[in-house]
């Protein structure tokens, strides 16, 4: 479960920006969307709004250079390029920190590297068992101390490990010991990405698992038929090295589609979407998704971001996305709840002073009040000068010039 992710200089991001799952105190609504831990709640989902260009995918490509980092450093040559990319004003010496904490089997874990030119300057593990702060290993530049009781644990991955190389990745087939193997397993097997650069791929593996996973199949099946969007099944055809050679959505007995030469981008976002949602709920998943509303229509993201909130999963599932519409703000379905708490909403600004991307909580926003329409107020410029609105006075100002310019007839 993921409890809280920090990083700076990483693309739009020049400083650091800290993003939160941790319930606030001062919040009262909607506790049946929260999760109990030791003595804090967390949150079951998160939205983050924000115009063209303030950083909301840059927010998501960090997650993704922290797993993909994570799972394939020990794969780069020596002196071969780490794949981040920092400010465009950052000078070469600047670094770029990456920090997360997360909860696995009731403990917590943080999990913190710094990247500094094409080496990792610093790494930590540290978690908390029992409550109480146990360090598992930290790393200055290729000198690696232990913890207690990991004597001999990391050691041995010294003297291969490279300056490119993080230590995490590089010993995750050696762990011998409960705590590092499960931050491991939380990037491997816990933390699903969705973005349109690998919707596809995401469907495929899925698609592989619907054919083998026949519980999956009915949880996604279900998930669509709530939502009406049609399809009344998916099928799959294996190939004999456990390929795909057809899939299939089934409107009626008479009617079906394939869902890569005949659908659209949207229906397979849909389809991906209804698989990914069944895996959090029947296995404890953390979902992160990017524009979680292109290519869907309105009601159908707000009914799956509803249906997710309502839903109590004996797991640990969570739900973290960006978003554009604002209708996702607003009141559930019926019109009659909020959808979100204030501490579930969070937004992405561009700094034009500074040239960097800013994420703040709703909840510094002390102008709404936990029982308002988020949706309305943000339209409104509660939080924020919504954009568009100089765009549209511009139009105004040329459409009055043009009108008086006439020579009317």
């Amino acid at each position: 479960m993921l409890l809280e992710f920090a990083f700076a200089n990483h693309r739009s991001y020049r400083y650091w920006a800290e993003f939160s799952m941790m319930a606030s105190k001062k919040q009262t609504v909607r506790k049946d969307t929260l999760i109990p831990l030791y003595k804090h709640q967390y949150l079951r989902a998160a939205v983050i709004i924000g115009p063209n260009g303030s950083g909301k995918s840059n927010l998501v490509d960090a997650f993704t250079f922290v797993r993909d980092f994570v799972l394939g450093s020990n794969r780069l040559g020596p002196g071969e390029r780490i794949l981040h990319v920092p400010h465009s004003l950052a000078r070469s010496g600047d670094a770029s920190g990456y920090e997360i904490k997360i909860e696995e089997n009731e403990v917590q874990y943080v999990y913190r590297f710094i990247i500094q030119g094409n080496a990792v300057a610093e790494e930590e593990l540290y978690c908390y068992p029992k409550n109480r702060r146990t360090v598992v290993f930290s790393r200055a530049g290729h000198t690696i101390t232990e913890g207690k009781g990991f004597t001999g644990v990391f050691s041995r991955c010294g003297a291969m490990l490279q300056e490119n190389q993080l230590l995490l990745s590089y010993a995750g087939s050696l762990w011998t010991n409960p705590y590092g193997e499960a931050v491991y397993r939380f990037f491997t097997d816990e933390l699903i990405l969705l973005t349109a650069q690998n919707q596809d791929r995401l469907l495929r593996e899925y698609l592989v698992r619907i054919a083998a996973e026949e519980r999956l199949r009915e949880g996604a099946r279900d998930l669509l038929n709530g939502l009406d969007t049609g399809i009344q099944d998916i099928q799959v055809r294996q190939t004999p090295d456990a390929g795909i050679s057809s899939a299939r959505a089934f409107y009626d007995d008479a009617y079906s589609t394939d869902l890569f030469m005949e659908e659209t981008f949207g229906v397979r976002k849909l389809v991906t979407l209804a698989c990914m949602l069944a895996d959090a709920v029947q296995n404890g998943r953390v979902l992160l998704i990017d524009d979680l509303d292109a290519g869907l229509f309105e009601t159908v993201a707000t009914s799956m971001v509803f249906g997710f909130l309502r839903c109590i999963p004996d797991k640990r599932a969570q739900l973290i996305f960006t978003a554009r519409s604002t209708a996702l703000l607003g009141m559930d379905r019926w019109g009659k709840d909020q959808l979100w708490r204030k501490d579930q909403i969070w937004f992405t600004e561009m700094d034009r002073k500074e040239h960097t991307s800013c994420l703040r909580s709703l909840l510094e926003c002390k102008k709404i009040q936990e029982t308002d329409n988020f949706a309305e107020q943000y339209r409104m410029g509660a939080c924020s000068l919504l954009p568009g609105y100089a765009f549209s006075e511009m139009l105004d100002s040329i459409w009055y010039q043009e009108e008086n310019d006439w020579d009317w007839v």
